[in-house]
């Protein structure tokens, strides 16, 4: 027989935050539940413990409100993950020790995120810094070839979406993860760091024997 999920509450922000803050938590969390049309300005208020007029103070509209939390992504998720991989790798282990930064920054950032990634998931925005992400992480990996480090063959336009659609998953379906398996990224230190140490091996190395 099957069942569905129960997906989880929106997590109520820290009362001890600014009120702008609170806003922008619980703005994010139901534009991530709910999508931006059908969250509403009393829902969000009385997630943040607001009254309804604190969202026109501060950000004008739920609009307003929308724009500056979509703001955040490009510095919050992405930009820390393109910095690590900015220039070319000077060996194998300099190749290794970035790509295994580089993905378990991108999955930490994700993990700190989730609405803030759900919400561009859901809403179907293309952000320059995804565009930026790929194309750094391409460049990296091409001047490896170019060192010999990296297989001639290996099509990185791929290996680039491969990894940000299995980090994505991770956070997408975290709820699901967690009723069928009973662990996932989002709640389980060890779990995580067993998930990212797997999915680098087998990135950088494969199934297959050398």
């Amino acid at each position: 027989m099957m069942r569905k999920v129960k997906q989880p509450a929106a997590m109520t922000p820290d009362p001890e935050l600014p009120a702008r803050e609170r806003l922008l938590l619980a703005g994010g969390a139901l534009f991530a539940k709910n999508g931006f049309e059908s969250a509403a300005v009393r829902d969000i208020c009385a997630l943040a413990n607001t009254t309804s007029n604190m969202i026109h103070y501060y950000f004008g509209s739920k609009q307003g409100l929308y724009d500056e939390f979509l703001l955040g992504f490009s510095e919050r998720v992405l930009m820390v993950p393109i910095r690590i991989i900015s220039g070319p790798p000077k060996n194998r282990e300099t190749l290794i020790a970035k790509l295994e930064m580089f993905i378990a920054e991108t999955l930490e950032a994700l993990v700190d995120q989730p609405d803030l990634f759900k919400v561009v998931i859901r809403e179907q925005f293309i952000f320059e810094a995804f565009e930026t992400y790929n194309l750094k992480l391409i460049e990296f990996l091409e001047s490896a070839k170019k060192l010999g480090i990296v297989r001639e063959k290996l099509d990185t336009a791929m290996l680039t979406g491969l990894i940000l659609d299995r980090l994505g998953s991770q956070i997408l379906y975290a709820t699901w993860i967690k009723e069928t398996s009973g662990e996932n990224v989002m709640d389980d230190s060890p779990y995580k760091k067993r998930w990212l140490s797997a999915n680098i091996d087998l990135i950088l190395h494969g199934i297959l024997t050398s």
